[in-house]
Protein backbone atom coordinates (compact mmCIF):
# COMPACT_ATOMS: atom_id res chain seq x y z
CA UNK A 1 0.00 0.00 0.00
CA UNK A 2 1.16 3.96 -0.33
CA UNK A 3 3.16 4.11 2.73
CA UNK A 4 2.54 8.14 4.08
CA UNK A 5 0.41 10.67 2.67
CA UNK A 6 -0.88 11.79 -0.85
CA UNK A 7 -1.74 15.68 -0.37
CA UNK A 8 -1.67 17.09 -4.05
CA UNK A 9 -1.77 20.96 -3.06
CA UNK A 10 1.95 21.70 -2.52
CA UNK A 11 3.88 24.35 -2.43
CA UNK A 12 5.73 25.08 -6.12
CA UNK A 13 5.08 25.39 -9.62
CA UNK A 14 5.62 21.89 -11.67
CA UNK A 15 4.31 23.24 -15.03
CA UNK A 16 1.29 24.73 -16.10
CA UNK A 17 -1.03 21.48 -16.36
CA UNK A 18 0.65 20.15 -13.50
CA UNK A 19 -0.37 23.96 -11.94
CA UNK A 20 -3.96 23.74 -12.10
CA UNK A 21 -3.85 20.26 -10.64
CA UNK A 22 -2.18 20.99 -7.48
CA UNK A 23 -4.89 24.09 -7.38
CA UNK A 24 -7.83 22.09 -8.28
CA UNK A 25 -7.01 19.66 -5.40
CA UNK A 26 -6.72 16.47 -7.15
CA UNK A 27 -6.18 13.65 -4.88
CA UNK A 28 -3.95 10.30 -5.45
CA UNK A 29 -6.12 8.21 -3.24
CA UNK A 30 -9.59 7.86 -1.28
CA UNK A 31 -9.66 9.49 1.95
CA UNK A 32 -6.57 11.88 1.07
CA UNK A 33 -7.32 15.45 2.17
CA UNK A 34 -8.27 18.14 0.41
CA UNK A 35 -7.29 21.22 1.67
CA UNK A 36 -10.53 23.45 1.08
CA UNK A 37 -10.67 26.99 -0.18
CA UNK A 38 -12.63 28.57 3.00
CA UNK A 39 -16.19 29.41 3.33
CA UNK A 40 -16.30 32.72 1.97
CA UNK A 41 -18.71 35.46 2.69
CA UNK A 42 -21.78 34.46 0.17
CA UNK A 43 -22.95 38.32 0.18
CA UNK A 44 -19.76 39.54 -0.38
CA UNK A 45 -17.60 38.79 -3.29
CA UNK A 46 -14.11 37.65 -2.83
CA UNK A 47 -11.04 40.49 -2.62
CA UNK A 48 -7.34 40.56 -1.75
CA UNK A 49 -6.49 39.91 1.80
CA UNK A 50 -3.79 40.49 4.56
CA UNK A 51 -3.24 37.85 7.09
CA UNK A 52 -0.49 38.56 9.53
CA UNK A 53 0.38 37.25 13.08
CA UNK A 54 3.09 36.23 15.30
CA UNK A 55 3.96 32.98 16.95
CA UNK A 56 5.09 32.42 20.27
CA UNK A 57 6.34 29.93 22.76
CA UNK A 58 2.65 28.67 25.07
CA UNK A 59 4.86 28.71 27.63
CA UNK A 60 7.28 31.82 27.92
CA UNK A 61 5.53 33.98 25.38
CA UNK A 62 9.01 34.12 23.59
CA UNK A 63 8.75 34.65 19.49
CA UNK A 64 9.23 31.89 17.75
CA UNK A 65 11.87 33.02 14.40
CA UNK A 66 11.82 30.32 11.80
CA UNK A 67 8.49 29.30 12.07
CA UNK A 68 6.62 27.87 8.73
CA UNK A 69 2.99 29.53 8.16
CA UNK A 70 0.71 27.51 5.56
CA UNK A 71 -2.17 29.36 4.83
CA UNK A 72 -4.86 28.04 1.99
CA UNK A 73 -6.52 29.82 -0.57
CA UNK A 74 -3.71 32.30 -1.70
CA UNK A 75 -4.24 34.51 -4.60
CA UNK A 76 -1.98 35.97 -7.32
CA UNK A 77 -2.39 39.84 -8.04
CA UNK A 78 -4.97 38.98 -10.50
CA UNK A 79 -7.41 37.68 -8.23
CA UNK A 80 -6.89 33.62 -9.28
CA UNK A 81 -6.49 31.12 -6.97
CA UNK A 82 -3.46 29.21 -6.24
CA UNK A 83 -3.76 26.72 -3.89
CA UNK A 84 -1.48 27.21 -0.91
CA UNK A 85 1.13 29.79 0.26
CA UNK A 86 3.77 29.54 2.64
CA UNK A 87 5.81 31.88 4.83
CA UNK A 88 8.51 31.99 8.04
CA UNK A 89 8.21 33.89 10.80
CA UNK A 90 11.14 36.60 11.55
CA UNK A 91 13.04 37.73 14.01
CA UNK A 92 10.01 39.22 15.96
CA UNK A 93 8.23 35.68 15.52
CA UNK A 94 6.16 37.77 12.72
CA UNK A 95 4.67 36.85 9.59
CA UNK A 96 1.95 38.44 6.74
CA UNK A 97 0.37 36.28 4.06
CA UNK A 98 -2.03 37.23 1.21
CA UNK A 99 -5.01 35.57 0.30
CA UNK A 100 -8.54 35.52 -0.94
CA UNK A 101 -11.18 36.69 1.84
CA UNK A 102 -12.96 34.52 3.81
CA UNK A 103 -12.38 31.88 6.78
CA UNK A 104 -8.82 30.75 6.65
CA UNK A 105 -7.26 27.93 7.99
CA UNK A 106 -3.51 28.48 9.00
CA UNK A 107 -1.32 25.98 9.81
CA UNK A 108 1.77 26.50 11.51
CA UNK A 109 5.01 24.10 12.35
CA UNK A 110 8.44 24.84 14.21
CA UNK A 111 11.24 22.41 15.23
CA UNK A 112 10.51 21.00 18.43
CA UNK A 113 7.36 22.10 18.86
CA UNK A 114 3.65 20.34 18.15
CA UNK A 115 2.06 21.23 14.73
CA UNK A 116 -1.39 23.89 15.36
CA UNK A 117 -4.13 24.31 13.47
CA UNK A 118 -5.76 27.79 14.27
CA UNK A 119 -8.62 29.48 12.45
CA UNK A 120 -8.29 33.22 11.39
CA UNK A 121 -11.39 35.65 11.37
CA UNK A 122 -13.27 36.17 8.04
CA UNK A 123 -12.11 39.81 8.06
CA UNK A 124 -8.23 38.85 8.49
CA UNK A 125 -6.19 41.50 10.23
CA UNK A 126 -3.68 40.83 13.02
CA UNK A 127 -3.84 37.02 15.39
CA UNK A 128 -1.51 35.20 17.73
CA UNK A 129 -0.52 31.92 17.30
CA UNK A 130 0.98 30.06 20.83
CA UNK A 131 3.26 26.56 20.21
CA UNK A 132 3.27 24.49 23.10
CA UNK A 133 6.02 21.45 23.35
CA UNK A 134 3.25 18.53 22.72
CA UNK A 135 3.23 15.36 24.53
CA UNK A 136 5.94 12.47 25.02
CA UNK A 137 4.88 8.75 24.17
CA UNK A 138 7.41 6.64 25.51
CA UNK A 139 7.87 2.95 27.17
CA UNK A 140 9.72 0.01 26.96
CA UNK A 141 9.80 -3.25 24.22
CA UNK A 142 10.37 -6.39 26.15
CA UNK A 143 10.00 -9.87 26.10
CA UNK A 144 7.45 -11.86 28.54
CA UNK A 145 10.48 -12.37 31.17
CA UNK A 146 11.30 -8.29 31.39
CA UNK A 147 14.17 -8.55 29.13
CA UNK A 148 14.50 -5.98 26.74
CA UNK A 149 13.38 -6.72 23.14
CA UNK A 150 14.88 -5.67 19.75
CA UNK A 151 12.50 -3.91 17.51
CA UNK A 152 11.58 -0.80 15.98
CA UNK A 153 8.50 1.25 16.54
CA UNK A 154 6.48 3.88 14.31
CA UNK A 155 3.48 6.05 15.31
CA UNK A 156 0.93 7.12 13.09
CA UNK A 157 -1.80 9.49 13.09
CA UNK A 158 -5.00 7.07 12.68
CA UNK A 159 -6.32 9.42 10.40
CA UNK A 160 -3.80 10.30 8.27
CA UNK A 161 -5.66 12.84 6.50
CA UNK A 162 -6.51 15.26 9.51
CA UNK A 163 -3.85 18.17 8.55
CA UNK A 164 -4.01 18.89 11.95
CA UNK A 165 -1.71 16.67 13.36
CA UNK A 166 0.28 15.56 11.01
CA UNK A 167 2.88 17.05 12.43
CA UNK A 168 5.84 16.44 9.51
CA UNK A 169 4.94 12.43 10.49
CA UNK A 170 4.55 11.83 6.64
CA UNK A 171 4.34 7.87 6.86
CA UNK A 172 4.97 8.08 10.96
CA UNK A 173 7.51 9.02 13.05
CA UNK A 174 10.24 5.96 13.71
CA UNK A 175 12.80 5.38 16.12
CA UNK A 176 14.63 1.90 17.27
CA UNK A 177 14.39 0.15 20.67
CA UNK A 178 17.39 0.96 22.60
CA UNK A 179 19.49 -1.48 24.20
CA UNK A 180 17.43 -1.50 26.82
CA UNK A 181 14.26 -1.95 25.59
CA UNK A 182 13.37 1.91 25.37
CA UNK A 183 12.01 3.74 23.21
CA UNK A 184 10.15 7.94 22.85
CA UNK A 185 8.32 10.02 20.97
CA UNK A 186 8.34 13.39 21.81
CA UNK A 187 6.47 16.43 20.74
CA UNK A 188 3.27 14.68 19.99
CA UNK A 189 0.42 16.68 18.78
CA UNK A 190 -3.09 16.33 20.12
CA UNK A 191 -5.11 13.42 17.62
CA UNK A 192 -5.45 9.99 18.19
CA UNK A 193 -2.70 7.11 16.69
CA UNK A 194 -1.94 3.75 16.17
CA UNK A 195 1.85 2.65 17.40
CA UNK A 196 3.39 -0.04 14.88
CA UNK A 197 5.79 -2.08 16.40
CA UNK A 198 8.11 -4.41 15.40
CA UNK A 199 10.79 -7.50 16.84
CA UNK A 200 12.99 -10.35 15.41
CA UNK A 201 12.06 -12.08 18.69
CA UNK A 202 8.28 -12.47 17.80
CA UNK A 203 4.81 -10.72 16.92
CA UNK A 204 3.60 -7.36 19.10
CA UNK A 205 0.18 -5.90 19.72
CA UNK A 206 -0.04 -2.55 17.92
CA UNK A 207 -2.14 -0.33 20.58
CA UNK A 208 -4.08 2.76 19.64
CA UNK A 209 -3.18 5.81 21.72
CA UNK A 210 -5.60 8.75 22.42
CA UNK A 211 -3.36 12.60 23.40
CA UNK A 212 -5.43 14.95 25.14
CA UNK A 213 -4.94 18.84 24.75
CA UNK A 214 -3.65 18.89 28.69
CA UNK A 215 -1.66 15.17 27.82
CA UNK A 216 2.70 15.96 29.26
CA UNK A 217 3.60 12.17 28.49
CA UNK A 218 2.19 8.22 27.95
CA UNK A 219 4.55 5.45 28.91
CA UNK A 220 3.44 2.25 27.66
CA UNK A 221 4.76 -1.05 28.11
CA UNK A 222 4.59 -3.33 24.97
CA UNK A 223 5.42 -7.13 25.53
CA UNK A 224 6.87 -9.36 22.45
CA UNK A 225 5.16 -12.77 22.31
CA UNK A 226 7.83 -15.47 20.89
CA UNK A 227 7.64 -17.40 18.04
CA UNK A 228 8.95 -20.26 17.08
CA UNK A 229 11.90 -20.61 14.17
CA UNK A 230 12.62 -23.69 11.95
CA UNK A 231 15.82 -24.38 11.41
CA UNK A 232 18.07 -27.17 9.08
CA UNK A 233 20.62 -27.21 6.56
CA UNK A 234 20.39 -26.67 2.33
CA UNK A 235 22.57 -29.20 0.77
CA UNK A 236 22.83 -29.95 -3.40
CA UNK A 237 23.38 -26.24 -4.46
CA UNK A 238 26.16 -25.93 -6.87
CA UNK A 239 28.84 -23.09 -6.36
CA UNK A 240 27.10 -20.40 -8.16
CA UNK A 241 23.79 -21.54 -7.57
CA UNK A 242 21.74 -19.87 -4.49
CA UNK A 243 17.86 -20.39 -3.11
CA UNK A 244 15.53 -18.94 -1.44
CA UNK A 245 13.48 -20.58 1.20
CA UNK A 246 9.44 -20.07 1.89
CA UNK A 247 7.34 -21.00 5.03
CA UNK A 248 4.05 -21.35 3.64
CA UNK A 249 0.46 -22.66 5.42
CA UNK A 250 -0.50 -25.85 4.39
CA UNK A 251 -4.21 -24.95 4.52
CA UNK A 252 -4.11 -21.68 2.07
CA UNK A 253 -0.79 -21.21 0.82
CA UNK A 254 -0.37 -18.21 2.74
CA UNK A 255 3.47 -17.23 3.15
CA UNK A 256 4.31 -16.68 6.93
CA UNK A 257 8.43 -16.19 6.37
CA UNK A 258 11.13 -16.21 3.97
CA UNK A 259 15.40 -16.34 3.65
CA UNK A 260 16.77 -15.37 0.60
CA UNK A 261 19.96 -15.89 -1.20
CA UNK A 262 20.97 -19.00 0.74
CA UNK A 263 23.61 -21.39 0.09
CA UNK A 264 24.37 -24.92 1.02
CA UNK A 265 25.30 -24.92 4.95
CA UNK A 266 22.52 -24.20 7.96
CA UNK A 267 19.61 -21.89 8.15
CA UNK A 268 17.56 -20.56 10.73
CA UNK A 269 14.07 -18.73 10.27
CA UNK A 270 12.08 -17.45 13.16
CA UNK A 271 8.92 -15.72 14.28
CA UNK A 272 6.68 -18.31 12.86
CA UNK A 273 3.71 -19.78 15.49
CA UNK A 274 2.26 -22.81 16.11
CA UNK A 275 0.81 -24.52 13.28
CA UNK A 276 1.60 -27.04 10.12
CA UNK A 277 3.96 -25.91 6.74
CA UNK A 278 5.66 -26.50 4.17
CA UNK A 279 8.94 -25.18 3.88
CA UNK A 280 10.00 -24.57 0.27
CA UNK A 281 13.34 -24.06 -1.77
CA UNK A 282 13.49 -22.48 -5.27
CA UNK A 283 16.89 -22.32 -6.33
CA UNK A 284 18.42 -19.94 -9.30
CA UNK A 285 18.11 -22.48 -11.98
CA UNK A 286 14.37 -23.27 -11.54
CA UNK A 287 15.14 -26.03 -9.27
CA UNK A 288 12.16 -26.60 -6.63
CA UNK A 289 12.12 -28.57 -3.30
CA UNK A 290 9.71 -28.55 -0.37
CA UNK A 291 9.25 -30.45 3.01
CA UNK A 292 6.49 -30.38 5.29
CA UNK A 293 6.94 -29.76 8.91
CA UNK A 294 4.69 -28.70 12.03
CA UNK A 295 5.34 -26.13 14.95
CA UNK A 296 4.07 -27.71 18.54
CA UNK A 297 4.45 -25.58 21.58
CA UNK A 298 6.29 -23.14 19.73
CA UNK A 299 9.14 -25.64 19.57
CA UNK A 300 11.46 -25.47 16.69
CA UNK A 301 11.58 -27.70 14.18
CA UNK A 302 14.44 -29.35 12.05
CA UNK A 303 14.04 -29.57 8.20
CA UNK A 304 16.83 -30.37 5.77
CA UNK A 305 16.75 -29.22 2.30
CA UNK A 306 17.92 -31.30 -0.34
CA UNK A 307 18.44 -30.20 -3.86
CA UNK A 308 18.47 -32.72 -6.41
CA UNK A 309 19.17 -32.99 -10.50
CA UNK A 310 16.35 -35.36 -12.38
CA UNK A 311 15.33 -35.43 -15.87
CA UNK A 312 15.83 -32.80 -19.16
CA UNK A 313 13.43 -32.09 -21.18
CA UNK A 314 15.54 -30.56 -24.56
CA UNK A 315 15.35 -30.27 -28.23
CA UNK A 316 14.40 -27.52 -31.08
CA UNK A 317 11.75 -24.40 -31.48
CA UNK A 318 10.69 -25.07 -35.26
CA UNK A 319 9.03 -22.99 -37.55
CA UNK A 320 7.87 -24.81 -41.21
CA UNK A 321 9.87 -27.57 -40.21
CA UNK A 322 13.27 -25.60 -39.54
CA UNK A 323 14.75 -24.83 -36.58
CA UNK A 324 14.36 -20.70 -36.11
CA UNK A 325 17.06 -18.29 -34.74
CA UNK A 326 14.65 -16.66 -32.21
CA UNK A 327 15.10 -13.42 -30.16
CA UNK A 328 14.34 -13.71 -26.21
CA UNK A 329 11.74 -16.59 -26.72
CA UNK A 330 10.91 -18.23 -23.50
CA UNK A 331 10.31 -21.54 -22.97
CA UNK A 332 7.96 -22.76 -19.44
CA UNK A 333 6.93 -26.15 -18.39
CA UNK A 334 4.10 -26.36 -16.08
CA UNK A 335 3.48 -29.80 -14.26
CA UNK A 336 -0.33 -31.31 -14.28
CA UNK A 337 0.86 -31.99 -10.94
CA UNK A 338 0.94 -28.91 -8.50
CA UNK A 339 3.57 -31.42 -6.12
CA UNK A 340 5.87 -31.41 -8.89
CA UNK A 341 8.40 -28.47 -9.47
CA UNK A 342 7.93 -26.37 -12.92
CA UNK A 343 11.19 -25.22 -14.71
CA UNK A 344 12.33 -22.27 -17.51
CA UNK A 345 14.32 -21.43 -20.21
CA UNK A 346 15.71 -19.74 -22.89
CA UNK A 347 15.66 -20.68 -26.71
CA UNK A 348 19.92 -20.57 -27.72
CA UNK A 349 20.63 -19.09 -31.18
CA UNK A 350 20.81 -21.84 -33.02
CA UNK A 351 17.14 -22.81 -31.72
CA UNK A 352 18.03 -25.66 -29.27
CA UNK A 353 16.59 -25.35 -25.78
CA UNK A 354 17.01 -27.52 -22.29
CA UNK A 355 14.85 -27.92 -19.55
CA UNK A 356 17.40 -29.76 -16.40
CA UNK A 357 15.42 -30.66 -12.61
CA UNK A 358 12.48 -31.77 -14.00
CA UNK A 359 10.54 -34.72 -12.20
CA UNK A 360 9.23 -37.59 -14.44
CA UNK A 361 5.17 -36.41 -14.94
CA UNK A 362 3.28 -34.98 -17.61
CA UNK A 363 3.83 -31.18 -18.62
CA UNK A 364 2.17 -28.13 -20.11
CA UNK A 365 4.42 -26.71 -22.42
CA UNK A 366 4.13 -23.01 -23.67
CA UNK A 367 6.71 -21.86 -26.22
CA UNK A 368 5.47 -17.92 -27.38
CA UNK A 369 1.80 -18.53 -26.33
CA UNK A 370 1.93 -21.96 -28.22
CA UNK A 371 0.73 -25.08 -25.78
CA UNK A 372 1.97 -28.65 -26.05
CA UNK A 373 1.27 -31.90 -23.92
CA UNK A 374 4.53 -33.78 -22.80
CA UNK A 375 5.00 -36.18 -20.99
CA UNK A 376 9.36 -36.21 -19.02
CA UNK A 377 10.23 -40.02 -18.07
CA UNK A 378 14.52 -39.12 -17.87
CA UNK A 379 16.26 -37.00 -20.72
CA UNK A 380 13.37 -36.73 -23.47
CA UNK A 381 13.30 -35.11 -26.61
CA UNK A 382 10.90 -32.99 -27.97
CA UNK A 383 11.00 -30.63 -30.73
CA UNK A 384 8.37 -27.80 -30.55
CA UNK A 385 6.74 -26.73 -33.73
CA UNK A 386 5.38 -23.22 -33.93
CA UNK A 387 3.08 -21.94 -36.57
CA UNK A 388 4.19 -19.73 -39.59
CA UNK A 389 2.28 -16.15 -38.38
CA UNK A 390 5.17 -13.43 -37.57
CA UNK A 391 5.10 -10.35 -36.71
CA UNK A 392 8.20 -7.84 -37.56
CA UNK A 393 8.93 -4.36 -37.70
CA UNK A 394 11.37 -1.55 -36.94
CA UNK A 395 11.24 1.35 -34.34
CA UNK A 396 11.85 4.83 -34.95
CA UNK A 397 12.12 8.08 -32.58
CA UNK A 398 12.03 11.58 -33.55
CA UNK A 399 12.73 9.90 -36.99
CA UNK A 400 16.01 7.87 -36.06
CA UNK A 401 16.09 4.28 -35.22
CA UNK A 402 15.90 3.43 -31.77
CA UNK A 403 17.68 0.33 -31.31
CA UNK A 404 18.30 -1.82 -28.18
CA UNK A 405 15.18 -2.40 -25.47
CA UNK A 406 12.60 -4.74 -25.95
CA UNK A 407 8.68 -5.19 -27.68
CA UNK A 408 6.16 -6.55 -25.58
CA UNK A 409 2.77 -8.94 -27.53
CA UNK A 410 -0.02 -9.63 -25.08
CA UNK A 411 -3.02 -11.27 -26.70
CA UNK A 412 -5.50 -13.38 -26.22
CA UNK A 413 -6.14 -16.51 -28.33
CA UNK A 414 -9.60 -18.49 -28.33
CA UNK A 415 -9.96 -20.06 -24.79
CA UNK A 416 -6.44 -19.86 -24.06
CA UNK A 417 -5.11 -17.60 -21.04
CA UNK A 418 -3.45 -14.45 -21.87
CA UNK A 419 -0.27 -14.97 -24.04
CA UNK A 420 2.69 -12.62 -23.21
CA UNK A 421 5.51 -12.99 -25.35
CA UNK A 422 8.77 -10.96 -26.10
CA UNK A 423 11.17 -9.89 -28.37
CA UNK A 424 14.53 -7.96 -28.49
CA UNK A 425 15.10 -4.95 -29.98
CA UNK A 426 18.59 -5.18 -32.05
CA UNK A 427 21.13 -2.25 -32.46
CA UNK A 428 19.56 -1.91 -36.18
CA UNK A 429 16.24 -1.01 -33.96
CA UNK A 430 14.21 -4.27 -35.84
CA UNK A 431 12.70 -6.84 -34.00
CA UNK A 432 10.34 -9.98 -34.80
CA UNK A 433 7.93 -12.53 -33.34
CA UNK A 434 7.94 -15.92 -34.85
CA UNK A 435 5.74 -18.61 -34.47
CA UNK A 436 2.91 -16.29 -32.64
CA UNK A 437 -0.70 -18.58 -32.54
CA UNK A 438 -3.46 -16.81 -34.79
CA UNK A 439 -5.37 -13.77 -32.62
CA UNK A 440 -5.57 -10.46 -31.57
CA UNK A 441 -2.55 -8.47 -29.72
CA UNK A 442 -1.58 -5.78 -27.85
CA UNK A 443 2.15 -4.99 -29.20
CA UNK A 444 4.03 -2.22 -26.56
CA UNK A 445 7.53 -1.15 -27.02
CA UNK A 446 8.81 -1.52 -23.36
CA UNK A 447 9.48 2.59 -22.75
CA UNK A 448 6.46 3.85 -21.75
CA UNK A 449 8.06 7.25 -21.92
CA UNK A 450 7.43 7.34 -25.88
CA UNK A 451 4.42 8.79 -27.07
CA UNK A 452 2.54 5.63 -29.81
CA UNK A 453 4.74 3.00 -27.82
CA UNK A 454 1.37 0.85 -27.87
CA UNK A 455 -0.06 -0.44 -30.92
CA UNK A 456 -2.75 -3.56 -32.27
CA UNK A 457 -2.83 -5.87 -34.52
CA UNK A 458 -4.46 -9.23 -36.07
CA UNK A 459 -2.00 -11.93 -36.58
CA UNK A 460 -3.17 -14.57 -38.57
CA UNK A 461 -0.18 -14.64 -41.20
CA UNK A 462 3.55 -13.59 -41.00
CA UNK A 463 3.78 -9.62 -40.91
CA UNK A 464 6.08 -7.37 -42.11
CA UNK A 465 6.89 -3.65 -41.34
CA UNK A 466 4.82 -3.61 -38.01
CA UNK A 467 6.81 -0.25 -37.53
CA UNK A 468 6.54 1.80 -34.38
CA UNK A 469 7.14 5.91 -34.82
CA UNK A 470 7.48 7.47 -31.29
CA UNK A 471 7.15 10.55 -30.21
CA UNK A 472 8.23 12.58 -26.51
CA UNK A 473 5.31 11.08 -24.23
CA UNK A 474 3.16 14.35 -23.83
CA UNK A 475 0.89 12.68 -20.75
CA UNK A 476 3.62 13.30 -18.42
CA UNK A 477 2.49 13.55 -14.97
CA UNK A 478 4.38 15.30 -11.57
CA UNK A 479 4.86 13.04 -9.06
CA UNK A 480 6.46 14.66 -5.65
CA UNK A 481 8.71 12.30 -3.29
CA UNK A 482 9.46 12.97 0.41
CA UNK A 483 11.66 11.35 2.86
CA UNK A 484 11.46 11.88 6.54
CA UNK A 485 8.73 15.09 5.35
CA UNK A 486 11.83 16.47 3.46
CA UNK A 487 11.86 16.74 -0.44
CA UNK A 488 13.73 13.54 -1.90
CA UNK A 489 16.95 14.55 -3.68
CA UNK A 490 18.33 13.24 -7.27
CA UNK A 491 16.36 10.41 -8.23
CA UNK A 492 14.32 7.90 -7.22
CA UNK A 493 13.80 4.35 -8.45
CA UNK A 494 10.72 3.29 -10.05
CA UNK A 495 9.47 -0.35 -10.55
CA UNK A 496 6.21 -0.42 -12.82
CA UNK A 497 4.04 -3.50 -13.84
CA UNK A 498 2.09 -3.25 -15.90
CA UNK A 499 -0.71 -5.19 -17.86
CA UNK A 500 0.38 -4.18 -21.60
CA UNK A 501 4.21 -2.54 -20.53
CA UNK A 502 5.04 -5.52 -18.14
CA UNK A 503 8.08 -5.18 -15.97
CA UNK A 504 9.44 -1.83 -15.89
CA UNK A 505 12.50 -0.57 -13.81
CA UNK A 506 13.10 2.98 -14.59
CA UNK A 507 15.48 5.68 -12.59
CA UNK A 508 13.26 8.96 -12.75
CA UNK A 509 15.47 12.44 -11.95
CA UNK A 510 13.81 14.33 -9.23
CA UNK A 511 14.53 18.31 -8.96
CA UNK A 512 14.87 20.44 -5.79
CA UNK A 513 11.33 20.04 -4.81
CA UNK A 514 12.12 16.55 -4.90
CA UNK A 515 9.42 16.62 -8.13
CA UNK A 516 9.98 13.88 -10.87
CA UNK A 517 7.30 12.87 -14.26
CA UNK A 518 5.84 9.61 -14.69
CA UNK A 519 4.25 8.95 -18.51
CA UNK A 520 0.22 8.78 -18.12
CA UNK A 521 0.39 5.53 -20.19
CA UNK A 522 1.55 3.36 -17.37
CA UNK A 523 -1.88 4.73 -15.67
CA UNK A 524 -3.29 1.31 -13.38
CA UNK A 525 0.14 -0.30 -13.17
CA UNK A 526 2.03 -0.90 -9.36
CA UNK A 527 4.74 1.36 -8.58
CA UNK A 528 7.16 0.58 -6.18
CA UNK A 529 9.26 3.59 -5.00
CA UNK A 530 13.01 3.35 -3.95
CA UNK A 531 15.55 5.96 -2.77
CA UNK A 532 18.02 4.17 -0.71
CA UNK A 533 16.84 2.06 1.85
CA UNK A 534 13.78 4.37 1.51
CA UNK A 535 10.75 3.15 -0.31
CA UNK A 536 6.80 3.34 -0.82
CA UNK A 537 4.68 1.70 -2.81
CA UNK A 538 1.68 2.64 -4.93
CA UNK A 539 -1.22 -0.09 -6.29
CA UNK A 540 -2.88 0.42 -9.26
CA UNK A 541 -1.65 4.44 -9.36
CA UNK A 542 -4.39 6.18 -11.45
CA UNK A 543 -2.28 8.61 -13.41
CA UNK A 544 -2.75 11.65 -11.28
CA UNK A 545 -0.19 13.85 -10.09
CA UNK A 546 0.92 12.79 -6.02
CA UNK A 547 3.13 13.51 -3.49
CA UNK A 548 4.49 10.46 -1.80
CA UNK A 549 6.31 9.95 1.34
CA UNK A 550 9.38 6.90 1.61
CA UNK A 551 9.13 4.61 4.49
CA UNK A 552 12.35 3.83 6.08
CA UNK A 553 12.77 0.12 5.75
CA UNK A 554 16.29 -0.49 6.64
CA UNK A 555 16.77 -2.77 9.31
CA UNK A 556 17.41 -1.55 13.09
CA UNK A 557 20.44 -1.86 13.37
CA UNK A 558 20.98 -0.31 10.02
Amino acid sequence: MLKGLAWLLFLGVVGSAANERWAEGTVNEPGAAVVGAGDDDPEEPPHDQAISGRVVDADTGVAVVGATVEVDGSITQDGAPIGIVAAQTDSQGEFELRVRSGKRSIRVQADGYATKLVVVPCDGGATEIALGRGSTVAGHLVLPDGSPAPGRLVLRASWPGFWGIVDRMGGGRKVAAGADGSFRFDNVPVGSYRLWASSTSGAVEDPMIDIAQDASALHLRLVVQPRATVAGAVSGLADTETASLRVVQRSDGKEVAHLSRVGNGPFRIAGIPNGRYTLVGSSTTSRSVDADFEIVDLGTAHVDIAFRWSSQLRGQVLVGGAPIAPSHMEIVATPLDDSKPGATTWVQADGSYAIAGLADASYIVEARGNLFDVHVSGDTEFDLALPLNALAGTIWADGERLGGGAVRAVGRVGAQPPVVVYARISNDAEFRLDGLPAGEYAVAVMDPFWQGAVRHVTVNTAIRNFDFWLEPADDLQPIRILRSGEAAEGEVEVDMRHDVFGHIVRDVQLDERGVGFLPGAVQGADLRLSSGSYSAEILGWNGAAAVVELEDTAPPNG
